[in-house]
């Protein structure tokens, strides 16, 4: 896995065609069309097979994913930093997540990115999981809502959230749209 600065994170994620605003630098949900609007379940077996259903959708045996960190510590009782640090060393980080929060899987990395994505969805931080082909792309939030760009749904993530019972009932904003948290600098 390669390590991105938010800088690198953010070219990578324009370069690959995802909706991000140039004065702000955050990525725009208000350009999604048809998002899958889920919710991050309390219970934390819940949110590892969250985790696990959204990285088979969106990252699994990709040839390349950007599993984007962009905001963490708001909830500080419900994280542990050092443990953070020790699985990303263990996957091969050099510097620390706040030098670089983009996680870049290239094939052979599903182990890795997917430990990212949990550790996200477990300590409810602020992360995007962005494939460079037509995969559905996913926002997850400190807020324990996530959101979906189903792009070409062919790996049915929406059926296996409401499946699951994720999907949320009804249309609401989302704190992953523009004025909101996603590129936050920590």
């Amino acid at each position: 896995m390669q390590y991105l600065t938010a800088d690198e994170s953010r070219a990578w994620a324009v370069r690959r065609g995802y909706p991000v605003n140039a004065s702000s630098g955050r990525l725009l949900e208000s350009e999604v069309r048809d998002p899958i609007r889920f919710d991050v379940p309390e219970d934390a077996g819940a949110r590892v097979i969250l985790a696990r259903t959204l990285w088979e959708a969106a990252g699994q045996g990709a040839s390349e994913v950007l599993v984007w960190v962009t905001d963490w510590g708001v909830w500080p009782s419900g994280e542990h930093p050092p443990l953070a640090e020790a699985a990303r060393r263990g996957f091969g980080a050099e510097r620390p997540m706040h030098e670089t929060p983009g996680h870049l899987a290239r094939s052979g990395d599903d182990d890795a990115a997917l430990g990212v994505l949990c550790m996200a969805v477990l300590f409810l931080w602020d992360c995007w999981v962005l494939p460079a082909d037509g995969r559905p792309a996913v926002f997850v939030s400190h807020d324990e809502l996530g959101v979906v760009d189903p792009r070409d749904d062919d790996r049915g993530l929406r059926e296996r959230l409401e499946v699951l019972g994720f999907v949320r009932d009804r249309a609401t904003s989302h704190p992953g749209g523009e004025g909101s948290s996603p590129d936050a600098q920590p």
